[in-house]
């Protein structure tokens, strides 16, 4: 709606209705047209009870201050993943495609990597090494008992005995250290690289050689960067997973209006193309920096996002209430129309009789206009009908012209 300096009546459409029958105003006979006249619209019987006029009393009401921003949405960084790879190779199977959800443990793609051989074969090489520690291992022990025995049939002595401790010892030593090797090869395998360290002999499967790429929670794919066939190395992101349950308005605030903010204050988020929905939200983070170039702060607005409406990169408006609350006239923006570039309200003055007013007014919001001048508390305005009323005056007008 358009805002104006003062309330001066200067529209051409009520000079040429004023050339019509004034007593027309007063006295319109049940089946006639609705005349005008002045700043007046009169409707008949008929045409009031078709058109379903209602009207409502304005009061004066108590509206925070409000700083309106302009931002975007953005990924919450605690909620975005970006999947890289453990080792060199090339993609072999992609199995998630951009824009889809996926769940946390999904097998998003596969690829070839030489370190899996490498890696098993180290891996079995530590497993028959152990095999030979606790071989050795056994056969001290069996030593050692040898050793004790022919001690207390005074046929060792000993010396003998602890000699054959210390062979055990040493053999033990090497068992716990095979361990170790065998474990590490074995985590590398299953947890680093995400293959099986010991497949059975007579698997039919191959692809449990190739390294599947995880995600690593649920969301949805808003990056894929692999294809069969491509080399993804250690710096590559293969995927982007973005979970949009919470998002992030980023909103532009100037210098002079921060000090006006403050952490976990409440905003409401509109978008363009969305019915005016609004979205509550609260601020996070006041920023850290100016942009030098824009001289504006990046304010951190959370917002929950179950249905996933907001995306981002979307463009937003944020309303924050960053004052006292002041008194001031409100009526219905439904009751506000334009007549020649001028806001005008209908109000009733008598049962099918209404009369037009200019009004200066300010921004929308939840559905109530702010009316700075024109109308007075108690003024029935109306706020059903009001655009059929709109319609009579200009066809009054257009018809005394």
């Amino acid at each position: 709606m358009k805002r104006v300096a003062g309330l001066n009546w200067f529209l051409p459409f009520l000079l040429l209705a004023a050339c019509s029958n004034p007593k027309a105003a007063t006295e319109t006979p049940a089946g006639k047209e609705a005349t005008s006249a002045k700043d007046e619209v009169v409707l008949s019987p008929e045409q009031l009870a078709s058109a379903q006029i209602q009207t409502q009393a304005i009061a004066m009401s108590q509206q925070p201050d409000l700083l309106r921003v302009k931002g975007r949405i953005a990924l919450a960084d605690d909620r975005v993943w970006r999947i890289g790879v453990r080792t060199l190779g090339s993609v072999v199977a992609v199995y998630a495609g951009l824009g889809d959800y996926v769940r946390k443990g999904q097998i998003l793609a596969r690829y070839h990597a030489d370190e899996v051989r490498d890696s098993r074969a180290q891996y079995r090489a530590a497993l028959a090494e152990l095999e030979r520690a606790k071989s050795a291992a056994g056969q001290a022990q069996r030593n050692l008992d040898r050793a004790r025995r022919l001690l207390e049939l005074k046929a060792g002595s000993a010396q003998q005995v602890e000699l054959a401790q210390q062979d055990l010892m040493t053999a033990q030593a090497a068992v716990r250290k095979d361990e170790i090797e065998v474990d590490r090869g074995r985590d590398l395998l299953e947890d680093d690289l995400r293959v099986p360290a010991d497949p059975p002999a007579n698997r039919t499967d191959e692809t449990e050689d190739d390294v599947p790429i995880i995600a690593p929670g649920d969301g949805y794919v808003i990056e894929k960067n692999v294809t069969p066939g491509k080399t993804v190395e250690l710096s590559s992101v293969t995927f982007v997973i973005g979970d949009l349950s919470k998002v992030w308005m980023l909103a532009s605030v100037r210098q002079e209006d921060l000090p006006k903010l403050r952490a976990g204050q409440s905003a409401f988020i509109t978008l363009g193309g969305q019915d005016g929905a609004r979205m509550a939200g609260k601020i996070t983070n006041l920023g850290q920096e100016f942009d030098p170039v824009t001289r504006v702060m990046q304010v951190r607005i959370e917002l929950d996002n179950p249905q996933g409406r907001l995306r981002p990169e979307m463009l937003a408006d944020a309303e924050i209430p960053a004052g006292r609350a002041k008194s001031v006239l409100l009526a219905p923006s439904d009751a506000v129309q334009q007549v020649n570039g001028q806001d005008v309200v209908f109000i009733g003055i008598a049962p099918g009789r209404f009369a037009v007013r200019p009004v200066r007014v300010g921004e929308a919001a939840d559905g109530k206009t702010p009316i700075f001048e024109g109308l007075k508390a108690g003024d029935s305005v109306v706020i059903h009908g009001s655009f059929i009323l709109k319609g009579q005056l200009l066809k009054a007008s257009l018809e005394s012209e």
